[in-house]
């Protein structure tokens, strides 16, 4: 009985604290509509801590990567421009990972869905 109200608390407990607002804005970035990007999560992470920092930064590089660096032969004009997409939106996932980090250091919580986009350069 004991272990059954104990059970039935612990549920109780983590349906409220999924309840509790978090201070999430969601960040949003603006380019053109033929440009490429991809949707990065850290709403799992604790960003308050340099580890949840570069777990953040190697998604933020796998996703530039999956967006804009194709495995396929192709000549050097487009090589470069995939190359220049990648660059771009490596350089715009870190720089909104660094500003994630510095509010959570500060005390800021985000929501455990948390998400913001990665946009690059056209391609």
């Amino acid at each position: 009985m004991e272990r059954a109200m104990m059970k039935t608390f612990l549920i109780a407990a983590a349906t409220l604290s999924l309840a509790t607002p978090a201070i999430a804005e969601p960040v949003t970035v603006f380019g053109s509509s033929d440009a490429p990007q991809a949707r990065v999560v850290y709403g799992d992470l604790n960003l308050s801590d340099k580890a949840g920092l570069n777990t953040l930064k190697q998604r933020v590089r796998g996703a530039a990567k999956d967006m804009c660096l194709v495995h396929y032969q192709a000549t050097l004009s487009e090589r470069a421009a995939r190359q220049q997409c990648y660059s771009t939106a490596r350089a715009d996932g870190y720089a909104q990972a660094d500003a994630l980090h510095d509010r959570a250091a500060q005390g800021f919580a985000y929501a455990v869905d948390a998400a913001f986009v990665v946009a690059a350069s056209n391609r």
